[in-house]
């Protein structure tokens, strides 16, 4: 059970490690494509709808950084509450609807150009990161709980 326990917590580390390094991606992705939107357009509404847009995007990625934090610390064996896993779940099932939604598109435009299929890709790819994280959080605690004497 040890040695099951040990490949959880580093998988924990390694997947934190990941979503860190893919929200901070993310964000700064999307603040310079909104900065370069804005500087073609450059109209108040706008400027006022791009830095609304940066706003969102920096609280979102925000919290995808205390994810992944969070996943790295409870890797590493600390004491973490379940609250990012909370987190990890409503971030996961809106991801979820604008990866079904980001598919739909797709297929009803008939854009089959390789940057949307890759973007897709990669949003495929960071859900299940996200979903691996969870899955292997609950498992880690279950059997850190079975190894403590408790029922899981």
């Amino acid at each position: 059970m040890g040695a099951q326990i040990r490949r959880l917590e580093n998988t924990l580390t390694t997947i934190g490690t990941g979503i860190v390094a893919m929200a901070i991606w993310q964000t700064i992705k999307i603040i310079l494509q909104l900065t370069l939107l804005n500087q073609m357009e450059k109209n108040e509404e706008t400027t006022i709808g791009v830095i609304i847009a940066i706003s969102i995007t920096v609280f979102l990625g925000l919290i995808e950084c205390y994810i992944g934090f969070s996943a790295r610390s409870e890797g590493k064996g600390k004491k973490k509450s379940g609250v990012y896993l909370v987190w990890t779940g409503l971030y996961l099932a809106a991801f979820f609807a604008v990866l079904v939604y980001e598919i739909y598109l797709i297929f009803a435009d008939y854009d089959f150009t390789i940057s949307t299929i890759v973007i897709v890709i990669i949003d495929i790819s960071a859900f299940v990161l996200n979903l691996e994280m969870m899955v292997s959080a609950i498992k880690v605690r279950r059997l850190r709980k079975l190894s403590a004497g408790g029922t899981a």
